[in-house]
């Protein structure tokens, strides 16, 4: 089994139906504080309309390009067909304190059918931070059985590159996802309370490019879509510890704040 995985395709064994080390099952929406001061916080719980309020202070909200082709549904909104949601303004209040932790913490709560999305050419945009398809300061999404996390540093390519890989497999219930890359370059993705997989990735953040957007569901540009539902996402400015990562799981994907 591999520990750390310092070059890409690092994989360990995760069951997507297992409970946490405390016997504890998959987070159930119970009053818990969810961690608090992320960057940005989408509760996808809006029910109708276009938009998809951050519930942050000075919020970067997300404009749905088709809202007809997309289905809203309680805690969550899903796309069944490609679509995408972004924002017209600089994403600061993400990049700034970004730059100045050097670290960055992705959450979602997720849910696909897919195991392998039906798109041609991937990997398929769950939330990115980009300008286009090569051009990234990081990208979380799903390639072919898997989960594939790029993140831009002084030592990789424009697009993030080298990629993070965790096997995926299609689930009927919300998955919580968590990627946590923290300045002395390790990386930990969480899935439903568990460690999953371990990285290290060179480099420094100090090259991200401040006009890139928030997207999610797709790429900006080219065509990376993404089927599934969103019940929440988050970015938090530095990495999360195992508790706080726990809060939030307790707390579930439909949280009362």
């Amino acid at each position: 089994m591999c520990l750390v995985a310092s070059a890409p395709g690092c994989r360990l064994h995760f069951d997507p139906l297992a409970t946490d080390d405390g016997g504890a099952a998959m987070g159930d929406g119970s009053l818990t504080t969810r961690t608090p001061d992320p960057a940005v916080l989408y509760l996808f719980d809006q029910g109708a309309g276009d938009t998809v309020r951050d519930r942050i202070l000075a919020p970067l909200d997300l404009q749905i390009e088709d809202p007809a082709a997309a289905t809203w549904f309680e805690g969550g909104l899903r796309f069944d067909v490609p679509n995408r949601m972004t924002h017209l303004s600089l994403a600061s209040k993400i990049v700034t304190p970004c730059l100045a932790s050097g670290e960055i913490t992705i959450e979602a709560w997720v849910k696909t059918p897919h195991a392998m999305q039906p798109g041609t050419t991937g990997p398929f945009r769950i939330v990115a931070l980009s300008f286009d398809a090569i051009d990234a300061n990081f990208m979380l999404g799903q390639e072919v059985g898997g989960l594939y996390f790029r993140l831009r540093t002084t030592t990789g390519g424009t697009d993030g590159e080298p990629g993070f890989v965790m096997p995926f497999m299609a689930t009927t219930t919300p998955l919580h996802v968590v990627m946590v890359h923290a300045k002395d370059g390790t990386e930990l993705l969480y899935l439903n309370n568990q460690l999953a997989a371990l990285n290290t990735r060179s480099g420094a953040m100090t090259n991200w490019d401040g006009s890139y957007k928030l997207v999610m569901g797709n790429e900006r540009v080219d065509d990376r879509p993404w089927l599934g539902d969103f019940h929440l996402v988050a970015i938090y400015p530095r990495a999360l510890t195992a508790d706080e990562i726990d809060a939030n799981f307790t707390a579930g994907p439909d949280p009362e704040l």
